[in-house]
């Protein structure tokens, strides 16, 4: 009965390896892509001059055939970025995002969407701040009840000012990235037409080092009704529909956009296309891994006594230690035995 739990215990073991592989990591081919973004992502470090963020964001494109724009999306009021540095707060809580729009040329894995959506860059802060986590709320455009999409967890969709973010969630140093898959959920199947959503508000927290509690230091909304919380500050000035952000369904061929629609829209096509190549031992790496707990342990668990049973019962010298079945042994001519000890054992 142990032996049989501890095959079953094996079994899920085996699974959870696989769906960790195949899913959480995207399988073979994104984690080639992930190695190749942290290549150069890995080296920046916080405070590093040397560090460009835009850099950062096309390196981090170049292999899942991203590519941003240089113009930014503008507030409502046709402003740059999304400011507070010239509210009377303190400067510790004082912060400056910029939004650039970015489109794919690929679907999400197991997705029927484009990876449209739009970086959220960080372009002011103080250096108490450990890391901004967001709360962003959205709804699907044909949802006539406009359901909200609330993305808030702290792990995910949070702008670290180094390769921590990387590290926790491939998020590129000082910039968030939200896709429309992001704000996917299943419920949005029957509403017909493609996947685009427009955001509602997004509420920014700092996580200031060595205190525990965050502090919600911005508010910004596209003026609907926002309710829970008090910002430090608030502005009804975003920006971020599906028309200013989902760009790729007005290419002729969203998988390969040509170089004057990538003109038109200022995208950014550094470092594409990629060579992955050099990545190629993350194959040897997974199938080795998939042999081993595939195959290679399942055979000695279930199935090597019963093939070596077989091999020894097709070859019979084997199951007969290499003697005839009829194998008489010859008489002993030099024995230590005695005799009648031996006709006594025989009586008994």
């Amino acid at each position: 009965m142990a032996k049989w739990f501890g095959r079953i215990l094996y079994i899920f073991f085996a699974l959870l390896i696989v769906v960790l592989i195949e899913f959480f990591f995207g399988g073979i081919v994104e984690i080639q892509k992930s190695l190749y973004a942290s290549d150069y992502l890995m080296g920046a470090v916080n405070e590093d001059d040397s560090y460009n963020i835009f850099d950062g964001m096309a390196y981090y494109n170049a292999p899942y055939n991203y590519y941003y724009s240089t113009d930014k999306i503008k507030t409502l009021d046709g402003a740059e970025s999304y400011d507070t540095t010239g509210e009377d707060i303190d400067p510790k809580y004082q912060i400056k995002l910029g939004v650039y729009p970015f489109v794919s040329a690929e679907k999400a894995p197991g997705y029927d969407i484009y990876r449209d959506g739009f970086y959220i860059v960080l372009e002011h802060s103080h250096e108490d701040v450990m890391y901004y986590s967001f709360e962003i709320t959205a709804h699907h455009t044909g949802d006539p009840e406009k359901e909200n999409v609330t993305l808030n967890d702290v792990t995910k969709h949070t702008i670290w000012k180094n390769v921590n973010g990387f590290l926790a969630n491939n998020q590129v140093p000082y910039t968030l990235r939200i896709t429309n898959y992001n704000l996917y959920r299943e419920n949005q199947d029957g509403f017909g037409g493609i996947y685009e959503y427009d955001i509602e508000y997004i509420n920014v927290y700092a996580h200031i080092t060595g205190e525990e509690e965050k502090v919600f230091i911005y508010r910004i909304t596209s003026g609907e009704d926002v309710y829970g919380g008090e910002p430090l500050v608030s502005h009804e000035t975003l920006n971020l529909t599906a028309e200013t952000y989902n760009l790729s369904k007005t290419f002729a061929n969203p998988e390969v956009p040509t170089a004057e629609e990538k003109q038109a829209l200022n995208l950014v096509d550094k470092f594409q296309p990629v060579d992955l190549k050099e990545y190629r031992s993350v194959y040897f790496v997974v199938y080795g891994i998939y042999f081993v707990i595939l195959l290679l342990i399942p055979y000695f668990m279930f199935f090597h006594r019963t093939v070596k049973k077989l091999i020894r019962n097709g070859r019979p010298e084997k199951a007969t230690n290499g003697l005839p079945e009829n194998y008489t042994p010859r008489e002993q001519i030099f024995s230590d035995i005695d005799e009648e000890e031996l006709k006594k054992k025989d009586k008994k």
